[in-house]
């Protein structure tokens, strides 16, 4: 039987607990890692938009929030909005210089644009600050075969070999390098030993098929990417790949059913469901682009990629009414969007 003195210790060591745990969930440092915890749960189920609320929270507690920054540039890499990752990425590397993968995903970033000088630039200054990070050999071999300076490119490919030898990825760029160098029975084997070295990676499978476009084998360029869509059944790669190079064959009704596949597979993908319409642009077929994109905004009303894209569309079909009510409601949900 509890006499009243213990029950009254006990009141008190449970109030303790609740008043601990109640100081706990003010604490802006508890608070702004729960946010990013919660982006994080976003962030591995491709919730990329959910996600990016929830770094915003966390920013909002402590504007300065180095894992909020990084990760919101990882969301916008994924949503194709680079602008936006490259600002958050700035900012990561502005509050924490020796980020190196902040920095790699920014040389990255710089590579793409085609910014080879400044790419090169990063990769020496993770080398400098990590010299032991082979991820940064790798941006600095493609940036300076970027740069035309080939024989550097194949010394750092090497490099990167020496490093990790068990990694199919160097042998992959290794690959790559020989085959912007010409020599592409060596480029070749170099990416049959990546694909040997891990049979479950894409980017071999992916190389080997633009080696084998560049020499015309279709069949064979057909046969990796099919291989490597069984191998990575979610990526949009390989199949936009495989649309390409029905393009580039002519059997354009093969390629757009490609596309459509894909849209009907990986629904939740923006990088895949935008794909369709984004042919439909670059073949010139403004109505149907107009008609894809605006079904995309019914199903996916939080892509403001998706709401942009249309009112170009409109801007350039001369329908300026429509692209002002898209412009209109854009500004709704993102009054500082800068586009």
């Amino acid at each position: 039987m509890i006499n009243g003195s213990q029950a009254h210790r006990r009141f008190l060591a449970a109030l303790c607990f609740v008043l601990i745990f109640a100081g706990c969930s003010r604490d802006p440092n508890v608070r702004k890692a729960d946010f990013v915890h919660k982006g994080d749960e976003y962030f591995h189920k491709a919730k990329y938009p959910e996600a990016l609320i929830s770094y915003a929270q966390a920013l909002q507690i402590d504007p300065r929030y180095v894992p909020a920054y990084y990760q919101t540039a990882q969301c916008q890499i994924r949503l194709g909005n680079y602008p936006s990752a490259f600002q958050a990425l700035t900012r990561t590397v502005e509050l924490q210089p020796d980020h190196w993968a902040a920095q790699l995903d920014l040389g990255r970033l710089y590579l793409g644009s085609g910014n080879a000088g400044e790419a090169k630039k990063k990769a020496d200054l993770i080398i400098q600050g990590d010299p032991k990070n082979v991820d940064a050999r790798l941006l600095l071999s493609n940036a300076e075969a970027a740069l035309g300076e080939h024989k550097e490119a194949l010394g750092a490919a090497q490099e990167a070999i020496t490093m990790a030898p068990q990694r199919a990825d160097v042998y992959t760029n290794l690959g790559i390098q020989q085959g912007r160098a010409g020599s592409a029975a060596e480029a070749e084997a170099s990416l049959q030993k990546a694909h040997s070295v891990d049979g479950n990676s894409l980017e071999p499978l992916l190389a080997l098929g633009k080696l084998y476009e560049q020499q015309k084998r279709w069949t064979d360029a057909q046969k990796q990417y099919q291989t490597a869509m069984s191998v990575a059944p979610k990526s949009v790669v390989p199949r936009a790949a495989m649309a390409s190079l029905y393009v580039m064959q002519g059997q354009l009704d093969l390629a757009e059913k490609t596309l459509r596949d894909e849209k009907a597979q990986l629904p939740d993908d923006p990088a895949a469901y935008r794909m369709l319409g984004d042919f439909y642009i670059s073949r010139n077929e403004p109505e149907k682009a107009i008609a894809e994109f605006q079904e995309l905004k019914k199903s996916h009303p939080a892509d403001l990629r998706v709401k942009k894209t249309l009112a170009q569309l409109f801007i350039s079909a001369n329908r300026s009414a429509e692209a002002m009510a898209e412009v209109e409601e854009i500004l709704k949900s993102s009054p500082k969007d800068g586009d």
